[in-house]
């Protein structure tokens, strides 16, 4: 039986509903993302999880659920206990999603930070939430991470890994470099996986049981529209409800599908929409790319056979352009749009174009 909250409005001497609400005919999951994870490996242990085309990695949902456990044992040893906050600044790369699940299987509370942000607006989400440990790149083709926390703390350069004091972030005390460069100030990202013994990483495991669904799982930033980005909280229950029941309306429940992403997973449509989802339904997720990039995405539709594709309206019109030049021989069946509205020729073009049976 589904609880459903009321809530009215008076108005003179009457009250009535805001909505009108009914009893869902299926019951609400009770689960941590961890212990989503761990059902799903069981589930769908050997079927392939992740492809991340540009780093050449394929995970399986078993591999995933594996080194989720180990770097969630490795924060621990680096003094991260549940509830601390675990921010993730960095494009659509491996250690990006591993680090999403490893913060889940560890009670910690994942920090979406856009991968754009400046020094400054960094600096202002870090001290915002309290931020005691930060996953990121070195750097890409258009940011110097790591140039730009130098910038912000300059006691990174004197401070030993892991025992950062910084003016600028005082709760920051652990910046982890994904992509296996060793720099000074910084944890590698592999050596934190391995850093921790069996012992630790069975911990992890004992763990889940403690994690209520209720609890905090991901604190994701506001766009910032409006004045300082705010910091809105999720629970695991609702994102693994919120998930569920999307994934479900995009039919991914129907048969096992190859999702291609082309949205920022760091945004709710790729953290909640896109990787929960798939989790629920044992989905593939593809990344074409860490940054979003037509050609390179037009090449996993095609390589991966991907029967779903998730990106927002000014990429599909690039995808659109991009397959009319190439006329690539692809068969994917959903389109799912959001961020934005689709105009109606977009959506006719996307249907033809794409060879898409559904829009959604």
């Amino acid at each position: 039986m589904v609880t459903v909250l009321k809530f009215g409005k008076l108005t003179g001497h009457f009250r009535y509903l805001s909505y009108v609400h009914n009893h869902g005919s299926e019951p609400l999951r009770s689960l941590t993302l961890g212990q989503l994870l761990e059902q799903t490996a069981k589930k769908y242990g050997s079927r392939t999880a992740l492809i991340c085309r540009s780093e050449n990695q394929k995970l399986t949902f078993q591999e995933v659920l594996d080194q989720a456990d180990r770097l969630a044992a490795g924060f621990t040893a680096l003094g991260l206990k549940p509830g601390d906050r675990l921010g993730v600044w960095a494009p659509n790369v491996a250690e990006w999603y591993l680090t999403h699940m490893a913060s889940a299987r560890g009670g910690f509370v994942l920090v979406n930070i856009n991968p754009a942000y400046q020094p400054r607006e960094l600096e202002s989400c870090v001290n915002l939430v309290g931020v005691k440990a930060l996953v990121c790149m070195s750097q890409t083709k258009n940011h110097d991470y790591y140039g730009n926390l130098v910038s912000l703390c300059p006691e990174m350069l004197q401070s030993r890994p892991g025992k950062l004091r910084s003016k600028a972030m005082p709760t920051l005390e652990n910046i982890v470099i994904a992509g296996g460069t060793n720099l000074r100030g910084t944890l590698n990202y592999h050596d934190v996986l391995n850093m921790a013994t069996e012992a630790q990483v069975d911990k992890v495991r004992k763990l889940q049981g403690s994690i209520d669904p209720d609890q905090l799982c991901h604190l994701q930033f506001t766009s910032g529209t409006t004045g300082q980005p705010k910091a809105p909280m999720q629970s695991h229950f609702q994102i693994v409800n919120n998930s569920y029941c999307i994934g479900k309306r995009h039919e991914l429940g129907r048969k096992h599908h190859s999702i291609c992403i082309m949205v920022p997973f760091f945004h709710g449509i790729g953290t909640v929409i896109t990787i929960c989802s798939a989790l629920n339904y044992g989905s593939t997720l593809v990344v074409p790319a860490p940054l979003y990039n037509p050609e390179k995405t037009l090449d996993a539709i095609r390589d991966e056979k991907c029967s779903v594709i998730i990106g927002t309206p000014t990429m599909y019109v690039d995808l659109v352009d991009r397959q009319k030049a190439r006329n690539e021989d692809i068969d994917p069946e959903i389109a799912i749009s959001g961020g934005a509205i689709c105009s109606p020729h977009l959506f006719k073009q996307m249907k033809d174009v794409l060879k898409l049976k559904k829009v959604k």
